[in-house]
């Protein structure tokens, strides 16, 4: 993670789990349509990272588009199917990717540990659901076991990729 001050407000983005959700976005891009995937995070600056690290020039190349529809559904998508937790509360998605950003030596995971912002992200997909952490750093960091719970979740009805990799 990364602390960002843009006009003297700070936030906080994590470059390398934007680029993990830019491919996986391009991965189901290939078996949804644009408006069944939805990417959200907790932070506003990760958003906006993470708009900016995903291209239509990439998608254009995993799967060719309608020219004359493409930008203005493009634009649509960045601007509504990529938010906060928050601003995504009480909508659903076929496909949700959710980014948890934070990845530190014990300094904390914020409002990451507040249970109702779990829920709200973790009960927002239909069919399919892709998270990407620092589980270490969450399971460590959090005040309750959600993430401890949540990693036996998913060894028994999912997958954990560990991905290493040099930025």
């Amino acid at each position: 993670e990364t602390i960002c001050l843009d006009a003297g407000k700070p936030g906080i983005a994590n470059f390398a789990e934007a680029k993990i959700c830019a491919n996986i976005f391009y991965e189901l891009a290939k078996r949804f349509q644009l408006d069944e995937i939805t990417i959200i995070a907790p932070y506003r600056k990760q958003v906006e990272v993470i708009r900016k690290t995903l291209s239509l020039e990439e998608l254009d190349k995993q799967i060719p588009l309608n020219k004359t529809l493409k930008i203005r559904e493009w634009q649509n998508f960045l601007k509504t199917k990529i938010s906060t937790v928050d601003s995504f509360q009480g909508r659903e998605s076929d496909v949700v990717i959710i980014c948890y950003v934070r990845s530190n030596k014990n300094d904390g995971i914020g409002f990451i540990d507040n249970l109702n912002r779990i829920n709200v992200a973790h009960t927002r997909c239909r069919r399919e659901m892709h998270i990407v952490g620092d589980f270490e750093c969450l399971k460590s960091q959090a005040k309750n076991q959600v993430f401890h719970r949540l990693e036996k979740a998913f060894r028994r009805d999912g997958e954990i990729i560990n991905i290493q990799q040099t930025l």
